[in-house]
């Protein structure tokens, strides 16, 4: 059923005019890192594949710098679904299930290679939600399940790795 969601979703992506798939964009996204959550214990490698080639399509498809005729028609509603999608994926730096953290990390660098922005840049409107848990201050990690503190750490070092740093790290604060 989730290999034909993708199917499905490809169809409508490669089918219906760019503004439609651009207001359904977060949806298709959520749908698609939800194939790969659900899917990750399992023998089901070809869907998970097809889902991390569709969500790069789909990012392609909605983010590549419009031409000036399309600008003045879709421009707004390109920047309300960067926006949402962004927003999205940096809630998903710090997903507990390993294919879903990878693919936000993933997908950020890619928009950051078609849009021209760094990937600090993409994250930084929307650091706040991850304040609090990069680098961890209220939760410790030793009260955190094992799949959680691993993707807090590794979360940490993305944000921590990137150029310029999106957080820093101040070793003077006790936490």
């Amino acid at each position: 059923t989730k290999s034909g969601g993708c199917s499905s979703i490809k169809f409508l992506i490669e089918k219906m005019p760019l503004r439609w798939v651009m207001n359904h964009e977060l949806v298709f996204i959520t749908a698609l890192m939800f194939v790969l959550l659900d899917l990750s214990n399992q023998v089901s490698s070809g869907t998970i594949t097809q889902a991390q080639q569709l969500m790069q399509k789909l990012l392609l498809q909605c983010h590549t710098t419009l031409s000036d005729e399309l600008k003045a028609s879709l421009g707004s509603v390109q920047e309300k679904c960067f926006s949402a999608v962004a927003r999205h994926l940096v809630k998903e730096v710090i997903s507990p299930n390993e294919n879903v953290r990878k693919q936000s990390h993933e997908s950020l660098q890619f928009l950051s290679s078609i849009t021209g922005l760094s990937v600090t840049q993409i994250m930084e409107p929307h650091k706040e939600i991850l304040a609090d848990m990069i680098p961890p201050r209220k939760h410790q990690l030793r009260h955190q399940p094992v799949s959680t503190q691993i993707a807090l750490m590794d979360g940490n070092t993305f944000c921590t790795s990137l150029t310029p740093r999106l957080f820093s790290i101040n070793l003077s604060i006790h936490e």
